[in-house]
């Protein structure tokens, strides 16, 4: 059975709706999530903590201990739990992750979207 992994906010619950649609179909679907969930859209994960330190390490202990945990990584909007883009560094934590990796870019993401995948092209090499 296919694992996956939506991460890592709770944009509009539309993590939590499409993982609740995978479940119905038979995959073993998870929810991570690192902001406050104000709307109260459930999450399997919750990294979230207002100590930037305690919050950095429980991301870092997080990736290192799932990396390979699950076969699908969908990244919704257009972030990774370690992404840096407004100081040329984002998505540091993409190649750890040992499973297919998809983004979803909605609405005003989009922009952000296309400038970051441009500047992946730059960091491939």
């Amino acid at each position: 059975m296919k694992k996956i992994l939506h991460l890592p906010t709770s944009t509009a619950g539309f993590s939590n709706g499409l993982s609740e649609i995978e479940i119905k179909n038979g995959l073993n679907s998870k929810v991570l999530i690192t902001d406050r969930n104000k709307f109260f859209y459930k999450s399997d994960y919750s990294l979230f903590s207002k100590n930037p330190i305690k919050f950095f390490f429980n991301k870092l202990l997080f990736v290192l201990n799932n990396r390979k945990s699950f076969d699908v990584y969908h990244f919704n909007f257009g972030t990774s739990l370690f992404d840096y883009f407004f100081i040329g560094l984002p998505l540091l934590d993409l190649k750890l992750y040992r499973g297919k990796k998809i983004f979803t870019f909605n609405g005003s993401d989009e922009g952000v979207g296309l400038i970051k995948s441009i500047m992946m092209l730059f960091h491939q090499n």
